[in-house]
């Protein structure tokens, strides 16, 4: 593309910009490959997986629950089991830590962990879904709201044999907390975002070809992100080094949440709104708008004019942006 529009997309600043009175645009689905009719498609293939777009074949993974677990991760220490979700929403937080809430559909790693603790924006982003919802606990202030949440928690102080403690962290096996939540009776999982055709572009207007883009949180490392056949990888020190098919960079409003009695802050951010989107897919970066209006309907993630992203099948990661955070794709 000319030199001047990889310039104008090349460094993006997130401004903040929420709101709280427009509404979603449609999810589109996933459709089959234009080489084929849709009922070939079909059955060579089988139906597209509500969390990634990406085929399957088994009927039992379309009633499978979604097991949403929050991750505490500190560039530079491991973060087990987060290359294996299917969907990471990244929330950074105060210092060097992030909250990442991964949910885990498609499969699940044999382990996960360190667990993070909760906040009521987890019931937010989640009660769509009603998975089973694991995290590590938290003042009981916020684990109060978790009643009538839609959530089926499972934390220590709830399943304690469901639970590993090393080092003072907590690390658990997917299967062992399915099987605590099992009686509770989880929800089916929803379709959370739009899929195109493979090798279909992400979007139609004119957008930037990258292969690699760098993240900057204000006060964070940066994230470095690397283009290749296989997707996008995140690379660097203390990367988790997890590999994805789509990052999404919505701006988000956050908010100062006084933890416990001791006054403990966490980073907080709004799960409703609308404000403005980068987008990378396959090796297309572009701008776009996110909406929200309510916690009964999902993110929707649109271009410039309104029309729903065609995201690739595959995983994604949605790094909740504060403001300032800068967004260089070259």
């Amino acid at each position: 593309m000319r030199a001047e529009a990889l310039l104008a997309l090349a460094a993006l600043t997130l401004v903040t910009a929420c709101g709280d009175r427009t509404g979603p645009a449609g999810v589109a689905p996933a459709t089959s490959s234009p080489t084929q009719s849709p009922s070939a498609a079909l059955a060579e293939t089988g139906m597209p997986l509500p969390l990634t777009g990406v085929p399957g074949k088994d009927p039992q993974a379309f009633s499978r629950p979604v097991l949403a677990a929050v991750l505490r991760f500190t560039p530079g220490r491991p973060v087990v089991g987060a290359d294996a979700a299917d969907i990471v929403y990244d929330e950074p937080g105060k210092g060097a830590d992030h909250r990442l809430v991964a949910l885990f559909h498609s499969r699940d790693p044999a382990t996960l962990g360190p667990l993070g603790n909760t906040q009521p924006s987890d019931t937010q982003l989640l009660r769509l879904l009603k998975p089973v919802y694991a995290h590590a606990g938290g003042a009981e202030r916020l684990t109060a709201r978790l009643v009538g949440a839609n959530l089926v928690p499972v934390s220590p102080p709830q399943s304690a044999a469901a639970f590993r403690n090393v080092g003072g962290s907590f690390y658990a096996a997917p299967a062992t907390l399915r099987r605590a939540a099992a009686g509770a009776r989880p929800g089916r999982p929803l379709q959370l975002l739009s899929y195109g055709e493979p090798q279909q572009p992400m979007v139609e207007r004119p957008a930037a070809t990258v292969t690699s883009v760098t993240v900057t949180v204000p006060g964070k490392p940066s994230q470095i992100w690397i283009h290749d056949a296989n997707g996008w990888v995140q690379t660097g020190a203390g990367a988790p080094h997890v590999r994805v098919a789509n990052l999404l960079l919505p701006q988000a409003v956050y908010r100062d949440l006084r933890a416990d009695k001791s006054g403990t802050l966490l980073a907080e951010p709004s799960m409703f709104g609308t404000g403005q989107l980068t987008a990378v897919s396959g090796d297309q970066l572009a701008k776009g708008v996110w909406r929200r209006p309510t916690d009964k309907s999902p993110f929707t993630y649109t271009d410039s004019a309104g029309v729903p992203l065609r995201l690739a099948p595959g995983r994604t990661w949605i790094l909740l942006a504060p403001a300032g955070t800068a967004v260089i794709g070259r």
